[in-house]
């Protein structure tokens, strides 16, 4: 769809199954309301089902914080790539390693 929408030509693509709600875009508070809201979505996708979350941000930092505030009212999977372990759960991850991990996974 996305593609359709640009000035360029369009050209055969192939779909990435993407599971759980739509894109929903929500105006809140920075900080603490930022994290209680977020915190409150995850809890609602795990409670469906949804055993395997990303919350992709925009750099290591910024993934870092978002998962150093989100433990203050959910679990999150440690992300440290020396460390991590991808499999059930949440985690924080940077656009760029999140590519990467979509990209490993449609490769096997």
């Amino acid at each position: 769809d996305i593609l359709h929408h640009g000035q360029f030509s369009s050209y055969p693509v192939e779909p990435i199954i993407r599971h759980g709600e739509p894109v929903l875009l929500l105006e809140t508070e920075q900080g603490e309301p930022l994290y209680q809201k977020a915190a409150e979505i995850l809890k609602g996708w795990q409670e469906k089902g949804l055993d395997t979350i990303a919350l992709v941000c925009r750099s290591r930092e910024s993934a870092d914080a978002a998962a150093r505030e989100l433990g203050k009212y959910i679990e999150v999977m440690e992300s440290d790539l020396e460390k991590a372990e991808f499999g059930n759960g949440i985690m924080a991850l940077p656009n760029l390693l999140a590519l990467w991990a979509l990209r490993k996974e449609i490769k096997s």
